[in-house]
């Protein structure tokens, strides 16, 4: 059994957006994230990543589209 080590060095945000959709809040964010990858014997190797981030709210007793 081998252990594996994965270390967030680094995390950026790329962009970010915010709007309304018929009374309920949409949020979306991009970014990139660099891991540190470590195996034992093995020379350690960085893994960059590009990531999204989705959230749509309920209405929360606002009104709707009708």
């Amino acid at each position: 059994m081998q252990k594996i080590v994965f270390t967030q060095k680094l995390s950026h945000t790329i962009s970010h957006k915010h709007r309304m959709i018929c009374g309920r809040d949409e949020d979306s964010d991009l970014y990139r994230t660099v891991y540190r990858f470590d195996r034992p014997g093995q020379p350690a190797q960085d893994i960059k990543m590009q990531c999204a981030y989705y959230q749509l709210s309920t209405r929360g007793g606002r009104k709707g589209c009708d």
